[in-house]
């Protein structure tokens, strides 16, 4: 019908109102996988593992585990907007750009100033769209 057609309309319409509006950046949620005293730390930016689309930060473990053995530098992972611990701060506005305002948030209030991101799918994305965003974020930037 007309009327249930010019409703599904208005409502696809205050869909793209709400996405594509600018949105406060989301405070991610994070664990240290490793974080050696400052004595062990060496000049290595610390490493961020990005994960993918229905993960979280605990799905790099296994790798952060091993990569801790090879030097002490900081390893962390975040729990992108909408996943893991993050998700009860819930977003509509999924958008890429969005998700790197949220990890440059997360990188300057830890104080990092330089990091190696390992992202997976929806975390490699981000990841690039980070490192065009300011190089001096990702000297090194891997994703899978």
């Amino acid at each position: 019908t007309t009327t249930g057609r010019t409703k599904q309309q208005q409502a696809l319409k205050n869909k793209r109102i709400i996405v594509t509006k600018q949105q406060e950046p989301v405070d991610l949620d994070h664990v240290d996988f490793c974080r050696p005293s400052v004595d062990q730390e060496e000049d290595k930016p610390p490493v961020l593992f990005l994960h993918g689309l229905l993960g979280n930060k605990r799905n790099f473990n296994g790798v952060a585990k091993s990569l801790r053995l090879q030097k002490p530098r900081r390893i962390l992972g975040v729990d992108l907007r909408n996943h893991g611990s993050t998700s009860q701060q819930h977003r509509d506005d999924m958008r890429y750009t969005t998700q790197v305002q949220d990890v440059v948030q997360f990188l300057d209030r830890q104080g990092i100033d330089r990091v190696e991101l390992i992202g997976h799918s929806m975390g490699g994305k981000v990841a690039q769209y980070v490192n065009n965003r300011s190089l001096m974020f990702a000297p090194m930037i891997i994703y899978f």
